[in-house]
């Protein structure tokens, strides 16, 4: 595994019931330090790219990339006094503009030790940790790393910055 070398800015766009909140620190966080987004507190934990295969031979089955994956690695906990579900629709934009959507089915695999990282509904002060995974072309350079919060009726739309 080869690990991305550069800058990579995550923005989550979240949609929530309760008012949004900036994140702490918004536009000064990096990999490995929490930040505060609306009902979440989140941590990108790694950024890796060059990935050939994903999951266990030997628990499952894996999955193989077309071109090349990258797994963003992600703990998610609900800050809030509710459940609240954490929708990770995600989309990394490379330098040359280009947008790529997350790899659903790749993602079964690269966790199939989580009951549910799509989608979930996490009660309050739980924390989740799992991995959003993309298709991209091999030894590609990515600048942003969108992860979207999709809550009917009310978009209220926040965004911190992580540089790697």
């Amino acid at each position: 595994m080869k690990k991305l070398v550069g800058a990579l800015t995550v923005v989550l766009a979240l949609a929530v019931f309760s008012s949004p909140q900036l994140a702490y620190g918004s536009g000064a966080a990096k990999i490995g330090r929490w930040f505060k987004v609306a009902n979440f507190t989140i941590r990108v934990n790694s950024w890796k790219c060059g990935i050939k295969t994903v999951g266990d031979p030997n628990n499952g089955g894996t999955f193989t990339a077309q071109k090349s994956f990258c797994l963003a690695s992600l703990t998610v906990v609900n800050s809030s006094k509710v459940p609240a579900e954490f929708d990770n629709s995600a989309t990394v934009t490379d330098v040359r503009g280009r947008k790529f959507n997350e790899n659903d089915s790749a993602a079964v695999y690269a966790n199939e030790k989580i009951d549910n990282f799509y989608n979930p509904t996490i009660n309050p002060t739980f924390a989740l940790t799992g991995n959003i995974v993309f298709d991209v072309p091999k030894a590609d350079k990515f600048i942003n790393l969108q992860i979207q919060e999709v809550t009917q009726p009310v978009w209220n739309i926040v965004s911190a910055n992580v540089t790697v």
